[in-house]
């Protein structure tokens, strides 16, 4: 690992927005975003600074931290689109392959536009269902083919939380 103060400032804004995230679920504050941009803008500076954070550059922790931040950007769709392809740019070893899926689905679903691996799911009718997909007869080929399990697991495993 190159990048240790990187790695670590990463995972402690990951951690940041997931304990705010957790706080706001359990008191129903709408705080729920409170770090995303100044963290966002963070990870825009480290980008510049070094590329995408990458596992031999910040370590499996720190790289799914920088995901983590892109993915909660959602105020500055430009920047997710820019983490998107930075994202895909980079050889299996160095990235998650789920991020990828997850962030185009993301990006995908934020912008009205039908996602392809069904990570985004909205509640209708009382329960989770995907948002809507681009293709449902392959989405579990597409999920598959980054290492994510069945789309009806994944919504199983979502409506017990």
């Amino acid at each position: 690992m190159h990048d240790e103060a990187i790695a670590r400032e990463l995972v402690v804004m990951a951690e940041r927005d997931q304990a705010m995230r957790r706080q706001a679920a359990a008191d129903g504050s709408a705080s729920g975003g409170i770090f995303d941009r100044p963290h966002a803008e963070r990870l825009r500076e480290i980008i510049s600074r070094i590329g995408w954070p990458t596992r031999s550059r910040v370590g499996d922790a720190a790289e799914h931290a920088a995901w983590l931040i892109a993915q909660h950007a959602a105020g500055d769709p430009a920047f997710q689109e820019r983490c998107l392809a930075l994202l895909l740019e980079q050889p299996a070893s160095e990235v998650c392959p789920h991020h990828a899926a997850y962030l185009e689905d993301r990006i995908n679903a934020l912008a009205g536009r039908p996602q392809r691996y069904g990570t985004q799911l909205i509640e209708r009718d009382g329960a989770l269902v995907p948002a809507p997909l681009a293709d449902e007869a392959k989405v579990d080929e597409l999920r598959h083919s980054v290492g994510l399990g069945p789309l009806a697991e994944y919504v199983a495993a979502a409506s017990r939380r």
